[in-house]
């Protein structure tokens, strides 16, 4: 089961990990070869790609699997756990709260990744999008985590979580009338 200090070192380290991978296997020319991790790193990130600031979201995108593949075999274990087959969704209500809690972060997923890409691309803001992304997937799975054991108490995660998506749609709208508000003006 991932926890908070876990998601927090992965949010860290996952980017600087990929960058190790992929840093290797750059040109191989006397140049590159004196340049430092760090400097091929920095290549990597801040060459004139567009996408380049991107790369925050595309992470906050897999963790996002990762949280439904972790909240779906919760599901199946519960299954079985509780003699519940399928196609059901009721049984005992320890096995009601592993389905909801699924269920309720999968209606979540659509509109959060949405406005996630919406507000890193259209919005102009890719870092902010996918540190708010980086959030919201911890509050998530400390929502999951906290249905599961009991129904109370899940709201201390899912209003920040709405929070954020609030946010997303404020700072796209912003930007959205903020350029048309510039172009008129013009």
């Amino acid at each position: 089961m991932l926890r908070l200090p876990l998601l927090i070192v992965l949010a860290k380290y996952f980017p600087i990990a990929l960058c190790l991978l992929f840093c290797g296997r750059l040109s191989t020319s006397t140049q590159a070869k004196d340049l430092t991790v760090a400097n091929r790193c920095s290549r990597i990130v801040m060459a004139e790609d567009p996408y380049a600031e991107l790369w925050l979201c595309a992470i906050v995108t897999v963790l996002v699997y990762f949280l439904n593949a972790r909240s779906g075999i919760a599901v199946g274990r519960a299954r079985h756990k509780y003699n519940v087959p399928m196609p059901l969704s009721n049984g005992p209500s320890e096995f009601q709260r592993v389905f909801r809690a699924h269920a309720n972060n999968a209606e979540q997923y659509p509109q959060f990744l949405a406005l996630m890409w919406t507000t890193a691309t259209v919005g102009g803001f890719p870092l902010v999008a996918g540190g708010l992304g980086v959030l919201w997937v911890v509050l998530r799975n400390l929502y999951v985590s906290q249905y599961h054991k009991a129904a109370k108490g899940v709201t201390a995660y899912s209003n920040p979580s709405y929070m954020v998506l609030g946010t997303y749609a404020i700072l796209t709208l912003g930007s959205i009338v903020y350029r048309l508000l510039k172009s008129f003006v013009r």
